[in-house]
C-alpha cells in the first residue's frame, strides 16, 4: 500500500518557493488546510484525497494522474485549474469560483458532482469518454479540445448556465443524451444555442434551437428512431430521417421555440430531402406544419439541416418527407395487411383486406372521399371504388385493417 504523503513539509515550502512540487506517492489531506499559490503546480503521480474536515484551495495547479476524491466534510475551492486522468468523486463541498476542470489521459473517466456544478469543464483526452455518475451544472463552459471525447448521460441531466456555452463540438465530440438524459441550457434567447446531442456513441444529431417568446431553461434530448408514436410504437422505416428529437422541459410561458435539425447522409432512409418537412408530436399526433414540404439545407458534403418555426411546449421532433396534412403514422400497408389494386390506376380501384371506412386524402390534406362498406372489424370484402373523376397525381389512402388498426398507403392515379 502507498504512503499517504505527510504534509509538514510540503505546507512549509509551497507559499515560500511558488514552484512546481512533484509527489510521488498519493496525495492524502485529512483535516489540515493546504493553498496551492497562483502559478505553482502541484502533480501527484496517484490519487488525490481531501476528507476529515480538510481545506483545499487551488489558485494555481493541482494535476494527477489518478482521481479526486473530495469527501468527509472536506472543503476544495480556489480560481485554478485541476487536471486529472482518473475520476472526479465530490461527496463534500466543492466550490468552483472561477476555476477548470480538465479531464485528459487515455482512459474513460466519471464524475460525481455530488450537486456542486463546474466552473468551466475541458475535455482533452486521446480517445476516451467522460460518464455522469448525478446530475451536473456547468457555469461558464464546456469545451471539447482533443479528437474523440463524449460525455455520456446515462439517466441524468448536463445544465449549461444561462451566461454559458459549449464548444469544440462535431461528429466526433458531443453529448450522448441516450433515451433517458438531458442536455438543459438555460435562457437560450433569440441569438440561438446549438445543442451537439446524439443518441448513442455513433449517432451526431444535433439541434440548434432559438427562443423568440419568454426566455426561460430548456431540455433536449435524441432518440434512436423516428417512431410512428412519438418515443414509442413501430419506427418509421421509409421517407425519414432515423432519429428524433425530443424537448424535454420547457419553462412555463415559453414558446415561439425555432428549432433547427441536423442528421447526416447515412440516417436518411428512403428519403426525399427535396420535399422534407419538421414534425413535432403534441402527444397524440405528429404534425408536419405547413406543407408540401421544402428543401432541406446542405450543412456540409453529408450534413443536412431542417427547420420549424412556432414550436411551443415539450415533445418529440421528427423529419419526414412526401409528408400529408393527414395524420398518417399508422402503419405502411404491407400484401398481406392491405391490398389495393390495380395501382397505378385510371378509372376503378379494388380495395381488399379493409375492414371499416375508407378515407381517400391527397397530399396537402384534403379529404375527397370517405366510403362506408358497411362491415366491422374481422370482415374482408373487395370494395371497388370508381374515382375516374379524380384529377391525375398521388393520393393517400387509409383504412383499418383485419387486426383493427390503422393503416395506409399511397396510389397512383394517371389520366384517362
Amino acid at each position: 500500500m502507498k504512503k499517504p504523503l505527510s504534509w509538514k513539509f510540503l505546507l512549509c515550502i509551497l507559499p515560500v518557493l511558488g514552484v512546481p512540487a512533484g509527489v510521488g506517492a498519493q496525495l492524502y489531506i485529512q483535516g489540515t488546510t493546504v493553498h496551492i499559490s497562483p502559478n505553482a503546480l502541484l502533480h501527484s503521480n496517484d490519487d488525490v484525497t481531501n476528507t476529515g474536515g480538510g481545506t483545499l484551495i487551488n489558485e494555481g495547479m493541482l494535476s494527477t494522474s489518478g482521481s479526486i476524491t473530495n469527501s468527509g466534510s472536506a472543503t476544495l475551492q480556489g480560481n485554478g485549474r485541476y487536471k486529472l486522468a482518473g475520476d472526479w468523486q465530490n461527496s463534500a463541498t466543492f466550490s468552483a469560483g472561477t476555476s477548470t476542470v480538465n479531464f485528459v489521459g487515455p482512459a474513460n473517466s466519471m464524475v460525481t458532482s455530488g450537486g456542486d456544478a463546474f466552473h468551466i469543464l475541458e475535455m482533452t483526452k486521446a480517445v476516451a469518454n467522460l460518464t455522469l455518475a448525478d446530475d451536473l451544472g456547468i457555469g461558464r463552459r464546456l469545451e471539447f479540445l482533443s479528437g474523440q471525447n463524449k460525455i455520456l448521460l446515462p439517466g441524468k441531466t448536463l445544465a449549461i448556465g444561462s451566461g454559458g456555452d459549449i464548444r469544440g463540438y462535431d461528429i466526433n465530440n458531443y453529448i450522448v443524451t441516450g433515451s433517458d438524459g438531458e442536455l438543459i441550457k438555460s435562457d437560450l434567447g433569440d441569438n440561438g444555442f446549438t445543442f451537439p446531442i446524439g443518441f448513442d456513441l455513433s449517432s451526431y444529431n444535433p439541434m440548434v434551437v432559438r427562443q423568440h417568446g419568454t426566455s426561460g431553461p430548456l431540455g433536449v434530448r435524441c432518440h434512436e428512431q423516428h417512431f410512428a408514436n412519438g418515443s414509442s410504437g413501430m419506427p418509421l422505416s421509409s421517407e425519414v430521417v432515423d432519429a428524433s428529437w425530443e424537448i424535454t422541459r420547457a419553462s412555463a410561458g415559453v414558446n415561439d421555440l425555432e428549432v433547427t435539425l441536423l442528421w447526416e447522409l447515412e440516417h436518411e432512409l428512403a428519403f426525399d430531402r427535396n420535399d422534407s418537412a419538421v414534425g413535432f408530436w403534441d402527444g397524440a399526433n405528429w404534425d408536419y406544419g405547413a406543407l408540401p414540404g421544402s428543401q432541406a439545407t446542405i450543412l456540409g458534403s453529408t450534413t443536412y439541416s431542417q427547420t420549424r418555426t412556432g414550436i411551443s411546449g415539450t415533445g418529440l421532433l421528427g423529419v419526414r418527407s412526401g409528408m400529408s396534412l393527414v395524420d398518417a403514422h399508422d402503419a405502411r400497408a404491407t400484401s398481406s395487411a392491405l391490398i389495393v389494386y390495380p395501382n397505378p390506376f385510371a378509372e376503378k380501384l379494388t380495395v381488399l383486406h379493409a375492414s371499416g371506412k375508407i378515407w381517400l386524402y391527397t397530399l396537402s390534406g384534403q379529404l375527397v372521399m370517405q366510403i362506408d362498406p358497411g362491415y366491422g372489424p374481422g370482415f374482408s370484402v373487395p370494395t371497388e371504388i370508381d374515382l375516374g373523376h379524380l384529377p391525375a397525381g398521388i393520393y393517400l389512402l387509409k383504412t383499418t385493417g383485419m387486426n383493427g388498426l390503422p393503416v395506409s398507403t399511397r396510389l397512383i392515379k394517371m389520366a384517362r
